[in-house]
């Protein structure tokens, strides 16, 4: 009930820039833990896993102790927030209104807004893009963001929940 519940949430709002989003906190903290791992841990692969380990496990973990306290206060509430959480994992609005913003852009013949509006879905550099090269960005992103912000949080969802998600 409550990954359905997400799923037409996110369909009909996206996310929203207003709302405090997890995944955004999530981003934030591994900013933050990435330099320090690779600081303390010399070794690259065992400072990555220690990562990676540490983000899934505080993140996780994290969920499932607000969870678990808003059960204490009343069980509606503990649904509601797990909902919350499961409109918040998806991104499926989200990745259809980015791409189409880039072909809108590329429609109007917009490299410069094009290029802004790719480099808020890809990893890369956008700046000197030209327009067969940035529809290659948002096809690929389209190829690839489905597992990322679709079908691996559906699949962790439907395991554990929200702390899985």
């Amino acid at each position: 009930m409550t990954l359905s519940a997400g799923f037409i949430l996110d369909l009909l709002l996206g996310d929203p820039l207003w709302l405090p989003h997890p995944v955004r906190l999530i981003g934030r903290l591994a900013l933050w833990a990435e330099p320090r791992c690779r600081r303390i841990m010399r070794h690259e692969y065992l400072a990555g896993a220690v990562f990676a380990l540490g983000i899934v496990s505080v993140t996780g973990g994290g969920v499932g102790l607000m969870l678990w306290g808003l059960q204490q206060i009343h069980p509606m509430v503990a649904e509601l927030a797990m909902v919350y959480f499961m409109f918040t994992g998806l991104a499926v609005r989200d990745l259809a209104q980015e791409v189409r913003a880039v072909w809108q852009a590329l429609q109007e013949q917009d490299l410069n807004k094009a290029r802004r509006r790719l480099s808020r879905i890809v990893g890369r550099d956008t700046a000197r893009l030209d327009a067969p090269e940035i529809v290659r960005g948002a096809v690929e992103t389209v190829a690839e963001s489905p597992v990322d912000g679709i079908l691996a949080p559906l699949f962790f969802a439907t395991l554990g929940g929200a702390p899985a998600l």
